[in-house]
């Protein structure tokens, strides 16, 4: 979704999950198969590897 060493901040969780849904969606058009919907598991797992700090 970004560069490598570019940092992407979303104002809150809607906007973080209208981001990662877009990014299926148009991932899915490429491919040309029908998107995965973001679901509260998919959201619960990136919202706790993102508060991983290494």
């Amino acid at each position: 979704m970004a560069p490598k060493k570019d940092v992407i901040v979303w104002r809150n969780e809607e906007a973080m999950r209208a981001a990662v849904q877009n990014q299926e969606n148009e991932s899915a058009a490429e491919d040309e198969v029908k998107p995965q919907v973001l679901g509260e598991s998919h959201v619960a797992a990136i919202a706790r590897l993102l508060s991983v700090r290494g």
